[in-house]
């Protein structure tokens, strides 16, 4: 009976010890919520005991998503990929090395999907959202000028 109480009482010990070692040191959870892209919301979810942590993390994520938007929102006049639609045509653009990652797997889905997957149709898509407002389909003429300068393989990348 005393060595059933002795190994009772290890086991409990060693179970004890092993949630006390496994639970004792559980970093806080902790969140922010900021709104990027025209108000989306965005919840940045960390766990850890350093608040000055946690707030470098965050601001270095909403920085990072900020870039992103200065390079891809389309809807903003400044941002690279604006630039870069409105730029000059036939003429080479200098980009940053995420517009240029992007770029590059964009043109391969292209081959991929044999052209069914264009990053070039902004210009298309501006005629239909024009035609859309005016409430009248547009000429096939117009949509031929379009397509004329539609398509990935119009496109050359250089990585220097």
């Amino acid at each position: 009976m005393k060595l059933r109480t002795v190994i009772l009482s290890l086991l409990f010990l060693f179970a004890l010890i092993f949630f006390i070692v496994k639970y004792w040191d559980e970093p806080k959870r902790m969140e922010h919520t900021f709104h990027p892209m025209g108000g989306i919301p965005c919840r940045l979810v960390l766990y850890t005991d350093s608040k000055s942590d946690f707030e470098l993390q965050v601001a270095a994520v909403m920085k990072r998503v900020d870039d992103l938007e200065n390079t891809f929102n389309l809807y903003r006049s400044e941002s690279e990929i604006s630039q870069l639609v409105l730029g000059e045509p036939h003429k080479w653009h200098l980009v940053t090395p995420d517009m240029f990652d992007l770029l590059k797997r964009s043109f391969a889905w292209y081959g991929r999907s044999a052209g069914a997957f264009d990053v070039t149709v902004e210009p298309l898509i501006r005629l239909w959202r024009k035609a859309g407002k005016e409430q009248k389909v547009p000429s096939e003429s117009k949509i031929m000028s379009v397509l004329d300068h539609v398509g990935s393989d119009f496109v050359t990348l250089s990585p220097t």
